[in-house]
């Protein structure tokens, strides 16, 4: 590239009128060790932006996002899943092979296998219901939090209009004034 398509390029690049494929020829010019006297001065500039570069990377790589607790939250909720889905699946089988199972164990241990397999089959329950009582109260704030969102809006125009209101009475007190101001002088001429 000869040094006056450099200078035109540096004109308009100072101007901000470069493409960025003439940024990228203007900034590899500058980069490297090939710069005429006249034009050395910019070489400055172009190798602050280089170093500037560099070190944002450098500063890129050292940043160690912490995890949060947005992912945390999920994999204890997919852990939880996997547990219920394993006693559910547990409990199946217990209760599909009774006669596999009567052979193994004795009256005594089926009646306790049975009244275990029962009590936590209801707590189970009893946590699944309240669960979906929670998450119904939850769906009944988020409603009434948007009613009350749509209340403030309502309160915010019904404050600008009495703002308003109050501005018009104080343009009819001042009408009323210079009503009365007129009359004065009206009586004061006669």
């Amino acid at each position: 590239m000869n040094e006056k398509e450099l200078k035109g390029i540096l004109e308009k690049y100072m101007n901000g009128e470069t493409s960025l494929e003439e940024e990228r020829v203007i900034r590899r010019h500058f980069l490297s060790n090939s710069v005429s006297e006249d034009l050395l001065p910019y070489q400055s500039i172009f190798n602050v932006f280089s170093s500037e570069k560099e070190t944002i990377l450098n500063i890129d790589n050292d940043i160690e996002l912490p995890f949060t607790t947005k992912t945390t939250l999920w994999k204890s909720r997919y852990w939880a899943i996997a547990a219920s889905v394993l006693i559910l699946f547990g409990s199946w089988y217990l209760l599909q092979e009774p006669e596999i199972q009567k052979e193994k164990l004795s009256n005594e241990e089926m009646v306790l296998v049975e009244k275990y397999l029962g009590s936590g089959l209801a707590s189970f329950d009893k946590a699944y219901n309240q669960s979906a009582n929670l998450l119904n109260k939850t769906l009944i704030i988020q409603k009434q939090t948007s009613e009350i969102s749509n209340l403030g809006v309502l309160f915010d125009e019904n404050l600008k209009k009495i703002s308003n209101l109050d501005l018009m009475d104080k343009s009819l007190n001042r009408i009323q004034n210079i009503s009365k101001i007129r009359k004065s002088k009206i009586k004061i001429i006669m």
